[in-house]
């Protein structure tokens, strides 16, 4: 069966295409995983948007 794709999995593509230099955008996403339809990948980024500052700060304790 085949498995849909997840927050974790936009939420990676999204930091990737930031890390590249690129706004995440859906399509962008889409083509990155190769996969994911508009309206998941939308919710997805959603989420991905709401915790970016949380991530950034997480990172940033990570490397200190």
């Amino acid at each position: 069966m085949a498995k849909g794709v997840t927050e974790n999995d936009v939420h990676a593509a999204a930091d990737a295409i930031l890390a590249g230099g690129n706004r995440p955008t859906v399509e962008r996403i889409r083509a990155h995983l190769g996969t994911g339809t508009p309206n998941t990948v939308t919710r997805w980024l959603e989420t991905c948007w709401s915790t970016v500052g949380t991530r950034l700060a997480a990172q940033q304790t990570r490397l200190t």
